[in-house]
């Protein structure tokens, strides 16, 4: 299974490094291994957890880094919970 997904990894990873589109611009890049687990009686559908695997980090200026598993985590469990950018879908009239 990590092999599987570190060649994914290696093939998303290259694609976007050949792309135009993406050159010159700050791009994150985390590669996850979605595990499904069976639902409990009470609920409806089966829960889908992502687990962060290889992440690639690539800056404006072309430079960039791979982060492997350990390394996303601890930087993302430094990330505050809080989103100054979320929208509440609630108040918008469809």
């Amino acid at each position: 299974m990590q092999f599987n997904t570190r060649v994914e990894f290696d093939r998303t990873y290259r694609s976007i490094a050949r792309e135009q589109a993406y050159q010159g611009k700050d791009l994150l890049f985390i590669s996850c291994l979605n595990i499904d687990t069976s639902p409990r009686k009470e609920e409806r559908f089966p829960l889908t957890r992502c687990v962060p695997w290889p992440t690639c980090i690539q800056n404006g200026d072309g430079s960039s880094r791979t982060l492997e598993q350990a390394e996303i985590i601890e930087l993302l469990m430094q990330q505050s919970t809080e989103n100054s950018d979320q929208i509440d879908l609630a108040i918008i009239s469809w």
